[in-house]
């Protein structure tokens, strides 16, 4: 039987909270996959932004 939607969305929430995320963050992510249309550009945009982070504060060895 498939998933519907909203099992779907609480298996997503049910994992993101096993990774000790709070619910915000779960709602966070889910707005972000709703701007940004997938999760794969989700994804890609936090690579992007960490990138930026690194170059604008490296880490000193």
């Amino acid at each position: 039987m498939p998933l519907t939607a909203e099992q779907t969305v609480d298996d997503l929430a049910n994992a993101i909270a096993g990774l000790g995320m709070e619910l915000t963050d779960v709602e966070i992510l889910a707005e972000a996959v709703e701007e940004l249309g997938s999760v794969k550009a989700v994804e890609a945009e936090m690579q992007r932004l960490a990138g930026v982070i690194l170059r604008a504060f490296p880490v000193k060895h």
